[in-house]
C-alpha cells in the first residue's frame, strides 16, 4: 500500500486509495496467495472515508479472499460471539457514547470467553468529517468473583 502512495507521489497525478480501494486490494491479494497455495492466515478490517461518496466505509476480508461491507464488523471470535452483540445494539443514530459502550459490552463478552487475554482494548473512531482517531488503551471492568469461576464444579 505504501508503495501504491509512492508510485502516485512520484507520478504528481495526486490520487490515491480510498477505503474501498485498499479492501479491495487486499482481498485480491489474499485471493491470489490462496490460490498459490500460500495463504496468508489473517482477517482484515479497512474503515475510512470515501471522498468520492461522502460516507463511512468499513469492510473485512478474510484469508480466502472473502469481502464484504457492513455497519458492524467482527473477525475471529467475534464474529461469533460479538457480531450479534454489536448488530442487535447498531441504529443509524448511534452517538460516539453509545457505540463506545456497545463496543465495551461486545468485548466483555469476548475476554470472559477468552479469560487468558488481556482486558485492555483501544477503540478507533472514524468520523464523517474524515478525521480518523484511534483512543488509548482502556481497561474493561471484569467481576471473577462467581463461585463458578472460584470453585468450578467437578465434571
Amino acid at each position: 500500500l505504501e508503495e501504491n502512495d509512492r508510485d502516485h507521489l512520484f507520478l504528481g497525478d495526486s490520487l490515491s486509495w480510498g477505503p474501498k480501494a485498499t479492501l479491495t486490494h487486499l482481498a485480491r491479494l489474499l485471493s491470489r496467495r490462496r490460490s498459490k497455495f500460500n495463504p496468508l492466515w489473517n482477517d482484515l478490517v479497512v474503515g475510512g472515508w470515501d471522498e468520492q461518496e461522502q460516507k463511512i466505509v468499513l469492510g473485512t476480508t478474510d484469508m480466502i479472499g472473502t469481502m464484504y461491507e457492513e455497519k458492524v464488523i467482527a473477525t475471529g471470535m467475534g464474529m461469533h460471539l460479538a457480531l450479534p452483540i454489536l448488530r442487535a445494539g447498531w441504529r443509524p443514530d448511534l452517538t460516539e457514547p453509545e457505540a463506545r459502550q456497545l463496543v465495551i459490552q461486545a468485548m466483555t463478552v469476548l475476554l470472559y470467553r477468552d479469560c487468558y487475554t488481556l482486558n485492555s482494548i483501544s477503540i478507533g473512531i472514524v468520523k464523517s468529517d474524515g478525521t480518523i482517531r484511534i483512543e488509548d488503551p482502556v481497561q474493561l471492568k471484569t467481576e471473577w468473583t462467581f463461585n463458578a469461576f472460584v470453585r468450578p464444579p467437578l465434571a
